[in-house]
């Protein structure tokens, strides 16, 4: 806004302006409408002669309706600027209409109010996975990611309040390629100290340089994932089992596999020169060579069954067999004697 003959300043009496239409009256209203940075709606109504006279009474009559920011009146251009006071995404908005009570106006759509920078907040996402502490106990942690204005990300961790205290929580610098890969770094360190407990070292994978197996960059808006952790929490045995190679597996209530020991096969050099002493019992001689003991299904030691019985090492038929045979001999025996008997009592009844 320019004055006929010279800049318009702050000490300006609105009638004095070139967009002035027609002079403003004691008691005209000049209306301000918009939305403060957060949203809030403005309505408010500048009184002539009881607000103030000049452009600078209207310049600070409009500062003082935005709580969010800040009116100016900038005499190289001839506008007054509307600036909200913080960055990031603003609802910012202004507009300035003659009530016309009494007849005064200026052409305020000559020097149309419009945004000429556009707010933009900073890009962020959010993701959350339970943690275990050293005592098995979960907590919700929290990561955090923000743009900055380099391109760059930083990362922030939280926990719950009294869970405990972070130590150290965030990654900065983490930076993408062109085609969107990761580019540094491939991990981040957090130290938690957990309520009671000493501190603790969590890695936060963010994957492999130059691939695109972890966190990436593209063109959409922001999204990140936390995928997995391998803490867990207390949890009891519930069952065992016996692997093939001999391995004793335990299983417990928490979802956790745990290898408990191992059962040993013993081989031999000469399996031909054991010496039997016993029911399926044998032991080693120097024929045979030391014993060498090693795991199942590996250096020509067997397959281990887990909870199977040994089955015997006898052929049935055959036993049915000799137990037959020998029954049939028993009765043979059995009946000779017989006879003989009966051949006797006669012999003694002759005589």
């Amino acid at each position: 806004m320019s004055g006929t003959e010279t800049p318009a300043g702050l000490t300006t009496d609105l009638n004095d302006l070139t967009a002035n239409l027609s002079d403003y009256q004691l008691n005209d209203f000049i209306d301000v409408s918009g939305t403060d940075f957060d949203g809030t709606p403005i309505q408010a109504s500048f009184e002539y002669g009881v607000d103030g006279t000049t452009l600078g009474d209207f310049v600070s009559f409009i500062d003082s309706q935005f709580s969010g920011a800040t009116a100016a009146f900038n005499a190289t251009t001839g506008q007054i600027a509307l600036t909200a006071s913080q960055t990031g995404e603003s609802e910012l908005s202004i507009a300035i209409l003659d009530s016309n009570s009494l007849g005064g106006s200026t052409d305020w759509a000559q020097h149309s109010m419009g945004v000429t920078t556009e707010g933009a907040g900073p890009d962020t996402s959010t993701t959350s996975i339970e943690v275990f502490d050293a005592a098995g106990s979960g907590h919700l942690l929290t990561f955090t990611y923000e743009r900055q204005a380099d391109g760059t990300w930083n990362m922030a961790t939280s926990l719950p309040p009294g869970q405990g205290t972070i130590v150290n929580g965030d990654v900065t610098g983490i930076t993408f390629n062109a085609n969107g890969s990761l580019a540094t770094p491939s991990s981040g360190s957090v130290d938690i100290q957990f309520a009671g407990q000493a501190v603790q070292s969590i890695s936060v994978d963010f994957g492999t340089p130059g691939q695109f197996s972890g966190a990436t960059q593209f063109g959409a808006s922001a999204n990140i994932l936390a995928t997995g952790q391998d803490g867990y929490g207390a949890g009891v045995l519930s069952s065992i089992q016996v692997a093939s190679d001999g391995e004793i597996q335990g299983f417990y209530t928490n979802g956790e596999l745990q290898t408990l020991g191992n059962f040993g096969v013993a081989t031999f050099v000469n399996e031909k020169g054991l010496n039997e002493f016993g029911d399926s019992y044998w032991q080693a001689t120097a024929n045979s060579g030391t014993q060498i003991i090693g795991s199942g299904i590996s250096g020509g030691a067997g397959e281990i069954s887990g909870g199977a019985l040994e089955q015997s090492n006898v052929d049935t038929a055959e036993e049915f067999v000799n137990m037959i045979q020998a029954q049939r001999g028993f009765q043979a025996n059995a009946r000779v004697i017989s006879i003989t008997d009966e051949l006797l009592q006669e012999v003694v009844n002759l005589v």
